[in-house]
């Protein structure tokens, strides 16, 4: 949903990506890759976090440096918030 939206309304965004390092998170950043196809180059970064971390404030910096237009979260409810 996110790559289709994407694609559509917005295809040149500047996409950064958090995703939970496991399967879930990874199989999450997988699709939006599958869906982006072709725009896929216009991930600008990618952070992974491990779910014992006590906070991701650190990656959000780095996505931050970025210059993203778009930032896609695939994580758990108590780092979305």
């Amino acid at each position: 949903i996110y790559a289709k939206y994407l694609r559509k309304e917005k295809p040149e965004a500047r996409i950064a990506v958090l995703y939970q390092n496991d399967d879930m998170g990874k199989d999450y950043l997988k699709g939006l890759k599958d869906g982006l196809g072709s725009a896929q180059p216009h991930i600008v970064a990618e952070e992974s976090y491990e779910v014992a971390e006590p906070t991701i404030e650190s990656h959000v910096v780095r996505l931050r440096s970025s210059s993203p237009d778009a930032v896609i979260f695939f994580t758990t409810p108590k780092f979305g918030a």
